[in-house]
Order: structure tokens, then sequence, then C-alpha cells
């Protein structure tokens, strides 16, 4: 038998992994990497966004942004995905990773299906666009950032679609098939 020393009263539960309701959430985007593909023919932004506020608040979303590719129309997808980001955040000119990093925007997530059944249900970002709080990066405390950034944003989620987490005017969105 071994001996522990742990409190679990001093240590937050482990997080659900399932899917957040579809929906547009004020997302602070924590990590940013430029990442090659699995075939090594292009590059991929990987980020790591955190639900700021709400029912799911900081709930962590993951998206992927196609930045180079041997396919012409999967690079201009992920550019314009990227020029909405960019645009969201007030950056014209992106010229490190790191640019993006501690900035809110407003994210329409989703909820992808693997079709072949391997991986379970997971989230993704549609859409981005401004968000109600400041876009210059948040530094310092990261607990009063988060609280900062929620009453920044109270009310933003509602009013960017019109529709609260979970209730979307999309049914007929291509993703929904």
């Amino acid at each position: 038998m071994a001996e522990l020393q742990f409190n679990s009263a001093n240590v937050e539960p482990q997080q659900s992994f399932d899917p957040i309701p579809k929906g547009w959430y004020d997302l602070m985007i924590e990590q940013v990497e430029l990442k090659p593909t699995k075939a090594g023919t292009g590059s991929y932004l990987s980020l790591q966004l955190k639900v700021q506020g709400g029912e799911f608040n900081n709930r962590t979303v993951f998206d992927m942004i196609t930045y180079s590719n041997p396919n012409a129309q999967a690079v201009e997808i992920g550019h314009r995905k990227l020029s909405a980001l960019c645009r969201a955040v007030g950056i014209v000119e992106l010229k490190s990773t790191d640019m993006l990093e501690n900035r809110i925007v407003a994210g329409k997530v989703g909820i992808k299906v693997d079709k072949t059944g391997e991986y379970d249900p997971s989230n993704d970002v549609r859409e981005y666009k401004s968000a109600a709080a400041a876009t210059a990066p948040v530094t310092g405390n990261v607990a009063s950032n988060t609280q900062t950034a929620a009453n920044a944003v109270a009310g933003a989620s509602a009013a960017s679609a019109g529709a609260a987490p979970g209730e979307e005017d999309d049914a007929d969105a291509p993703w929904n098939q």
C-alpha cells in the first residue's frame, strides 16, 4: 500500500470533454502555433481558445486554420478564416502568431462529428467576428482578466448573433447535414 498526501478539496475536478452547444461565444485566444500538416506538405495554425463568461466559462475550444497547402482551395478557405480572425481583433498585418494571443474574439462554435466513428464529437470554430471587449492583448492577472473580459462583454454573446448558445438559426447549414 502506498501512502498519499492529496486533498481533493484543493483541486478543481476534471471538466467534461463533451462539446459545448453550438452558438456564439466570447473566446480568449490563449495559444496559437504554426504546425506542419501530417503529410508534411503544408502548415496550419492550431488555436487554443477559452470561453469567457456564461455557463461554459473557462471551457477550452480548439480550432485549426489552413495556412499553406498544395490544394489552392484549402489555402483560400484558410486565409479567409484567418482574415476574419485578424480583422476581429484589429490586426491588419499578422507577422507573428504571438500577435493573436491573449485577445478576445467572438467565435461561432460548431460541433464536428467524425464520420468514421473513430473519434467522439468535438467543437470547432466556424466563424470569427469582433467581440464587444477591447481587442488589445489582455495582460496581468489572468483571474482579473477573465472577470474584466466577462464584465466588458456582458450580454455581447446574445447581442452578437441574436441567439443564445445552443440556439442556432443555421439548421440548414452544410455542417449540420
